[in-house]
């Protein structure tokens, strides 16, 4: 597959991963002329993932250094599950721990087959302080697999703290899967924690490993703005501490950051105290709102739908066309306060 093809395939699918970017890496000029008879093979930058939507594989290869630099030869992953195009997508996935997770939803609310791929990546890191070297000798392979008819169709995954965690949303709850226990050269058990929490079309924040915040997508009716906070443990846990309830529902989006877990409701944003020692008399939580404004064509109140975290700072994008808006929250601060940075489109 050459660049042309790869960049079509990235951007019109949007579902790539690049592992192993170390941020010492500098780009060397040669002279190709000068040293076409003697020039080594080029190194290798970082390793990339991609999800072809046509086949449902998962394919890799890596980024060669260059001026511009160039993808090596394009693989699939061996052993991967063969999936059925018609009722079967790959959806989010992400990395951790030299491992790599990918969902696998289906379109019968996960009765037809759903799940998860575990693989590990072939990149490792070696540590030198401020920087690290990063090794690719190894070829990408499956540890650990879970499909069938009791997954509960996934569509997010998250990492928090080096561990996965992937929305079960036909069973309102989350699998919490910790890579850090994958050894062997074989397929492996890989423990699952299924905790209850959330429901319909969840998304997730969990502070501290300690803490996982489940929302509901509902816009109406009882579930309406629910938030389940549930008391993560390793083995699973199927006992809710408690459930919040924002002002208004639609949830789509959550995250932690500070000591404070951040959600993405129909109006604004919410925002609590993470509670790392969840029961039921902490029910009563105060609820914090921050308000995006509205659209004054509609009058309807802005919203966010997904959120990235870097250090103590949650950013986000809301509005639309000459409204649209990145957004930036320090959630070290007390009170956090709304940073705006224009971006009409």
């Amino acid at each position: 597959m050459n660049l042309k093809t790869w960049n079509y395939v990235g951007l019109l699918h949007a579902a790539f991963m690049l592992v192993g970017c170390g941020q010492q890496q500098d780009l060397i000029t040669f002279d190709a002329s000068a040293h076409a008879a003697e020039e080594p093979e080029p190194s290798v930058i970082c390793r990339l993932f991609l999800q072809d939507h046509d086949t449902r594989k998962l394919r890799w290869t890596d980024v060669l250094q260059g001026n511009p630099p160039s993808l090596g030869e394009m693989h699939d992953v061996d052993e991967f599950p063969v999936l059925d195009a018609e009722h079967q997508n790959l959806v989010q996935m992400d990395s951790s721990q030299g491992t790599l997770l990918v969902g696998v939803r289906d379109d019968a609310d996960g009765v037809f087959q759903s799940g998860w791929v575990l693989l590990a990546t072939g990149v490792e890191e070696e540590a030198h302080g401020d920087h690290g070297h990063w090794s690719f000798d190894d070829k990408p392979r499956i540890i650990a697999r879970k499909l069938d008819d009791q997954q509960g169709n996934p569509a997010h995954l998250y990492v928090y703290r080096d561990v996965y965690y992937l929305a079960n949303d036909r069973k309102n709850g989350y699998t919490r899967i910790d890579p850090s226990v994958v050894d062997g050269e074989g397929e492996v058990n890989v423990s699952q924690g299924f905790h209850a929490g959330g429901g319909h079309h969840i998304t997730l924040a969990v502070a501290e490993n300690r803490t996982g915040y489940g929302t509901w997508i509902d816009g109406g009716g009882p579930n309406q703005g629910r938030v389940d906070v549930t008391r993560i443990q390793p083995e699973g846990n199927e006992e809710i501490a408690y459930s919040l309830a924002l002002p208004t529902g639609v949830i789509h989006g959550a995250t932690t950051a500070a000591d404070k877990v951040f959600f993405a409701p129909a109006d604004g944003i919410c925002w609590v105290a993470a509670d790392l020692d969840p029961m039921a008399e902490h029910a009563d939580t105060e609820i914090h709102h921050i308000a995006l404004g509205e659209n004054p064509e509609t009058k309807k109140p802005l919203r966010t739908g997904a959120f990235a975290t870097h250090r103590d700072y949650v950013s986000f994008v809301y509005g639309e066309e000459d409204y649209a808006m990145l957004g930036l929250l320090n959630a070290h601060e007390t009170s956090p306060q709304l940073v705006n940075v224009p971006l009409p489109m």
